[in-house]
């Protein structure tokens, strides 16, 4: 269970994709981190990937709550949710309904391809900006 955040600055798009179990914590974590790094670089567009997640470990009213929170909201045009499972899906179709009418559209689809054809970016190409992953597993000092 870890997190990426990734980004494509030619089209201005930032990718946030989680893999394994999605814990409460985890999403927290990724979010955050994703949320800090896109106010600092200027995407215009945000892909939240769930497509290498397995399952969400959380109650759908969190992710409800969530969804209506200011924590939310970022400062893009464009996010889109993918989700290629159905059960994950589900819960990205809960987050889109529960957001703030007054935030940007939050779409959700079943495959990054779909979400770079919404974006019209035909052929991104993404540089590793943070993976959770490879920071839990370096030595402390």
């Amino acid at each position: 269970m870890n997190y990426r955040i990734e980004y494509d600055p030619e089209h201005e798009i930032a990718v946030v994709s989680f893999h394994g179990i999605v814990t409460e914590s985890l999403f927290l974590e990724g979010t955050s981190a994703g949320r800090q790094f896109i106010r600092g670089s200027g995407a215009k567009s945000v892909i939240v990937d769930f497509s290498n997640a397995e399952k969400f470990d959380f109650p759908a009213e969190f992710l409800r709550k969530y969804a209506m929170s200011t924590v939310a909201v970022l400062p893009v045009t464009s996010r889109i949710l993918v989700a290629s499972q159905d059960s994950i899906y589900g819960l990205a179709r809960l987050f889109q309904v529960h957001r703030d009418p007054g935030a940007p559209v939050t779409n959700v689809v079943r495959s990054l391809n779909e979400a770079y054809a919404m974006l019209g970016a035909g052929n991104p190409r993404f540089t590793l900006i943070r993976d959770s992953a490879a920071q839990s597993s370096e030595p402390e000092s």
